[in-house]
């Protein structure tokens, strides 16, 4: 099996500068003003598709996310594969990253700032992928025409969810979703980050997978994105097509899609 990956990402219609980052097979974000479409197709074993979403106003936010993105590339180089011991793999990444977020904090006079992130590895040699994430950036499944999502927000809407209070779908637009229970950016006194694992996926011909900051989902509801993903078009044209639909529908927030499928 092979897998192709696909990446655009929007400044939106409301903000200035994209405080969005990512990781695709070691590819990141460097300019924050242009929207940008590409192909990052590889054909290695092992495949590493992350988002990183800044928070704390457009320099800070712009700043915890390129951190974020800079400790994986760091990170990646001293291990060939991350698919082994994926949780302690996360938990160290992740702990990295938090405290490079936080160490930018003290030095800036304690102006708080931070990012959500989630990441996707996708292993053709083992014919599996895992996701991690920490904060409401999502990944998503698209199988047998029906789109799962893998990851779990750390929001109060999500903990409204899982004490059965509301449905997922419910969770999408509550006023409760903002308020984040976890980020990178958060200092070991206060708490200690948890970052969800999700089960081992084993990979099918024909998935797609979907890892997209908020400004996608905050604009399309899901059904919206399976029309969108069922469609027949290229994957490259899938990937721009949810971007522009979320800048047609209002664009409020900076927008970051990465689609993968499985060939």
């Amino acid at each position: 099996m092979k897998c192709k990956t696909v990446l655009c990402t929007s400044v939106g219609k409301k903000r200035q500068i994209n405080q969005d980052n990512y990781y695709v097979n070691g590819h990141i974000n460097k300019n924050y003003k242009k929207n940008i479409l590409k192909s990052c197709f590889k054909s290695q074993r092992e495949q590493i598709l992350c988002i990183c979403d800044g928070m704390g106003g457009e320099k800070y936010g712009e700043t915890a996310s390129y951190l974020a993105v800079k400790k994986l590339i760091s990170y990646k180089k001293r291990y060939s594969s991350l698919i082994n011991r994926f949780g302690e793999h996360m938990e160290a990444y992740m702990n990295s990253a938090n405290n490079a977020i936080c160490s930018f904090i003290s030095e800036n006079g304690g102006e708080r700032s931070g990012s959500t992130i989630a990441l996707l590895c996708i292993s053709s040699e083992k014919q599996e992928a895992v996701a991690a994430n920490i904060g409401d950036t999502k990944v998503f499944l698209y199988r047998n025409k029906e789109l799962k999502k893998l990851s779990e927000d750390h929001n109060q809407a999500q903990s409204l969810v899982n004490l059965g209070i509301i449905t997922e779908e419910i969770a999408r637009t509550h006023k409760e979703k903002s308020k984040l229970t976890q980020h990178l950016g958060i200092f070991s006194e206060e708490m200690v980050l948890e970052p969800y694992i999700t089960d081992s996926i084993i990979l099918e011909k024909n998935d797609k997978f979907l890892v997209c900051s908020d400004g996608l989902t905050d604009m399309l509801n899901y059904a919206e994105i399976s029309e969108i993903m069922e469609n027949k078009m290229s994957l490259k044209k899938k990937c721009k097509k949810l971007v522009d639909k979320a800048n047609n529908n209002g664009g409020e927030d900076n927008i970051t899609v990465i689609l993968a499928e499985i060939v």
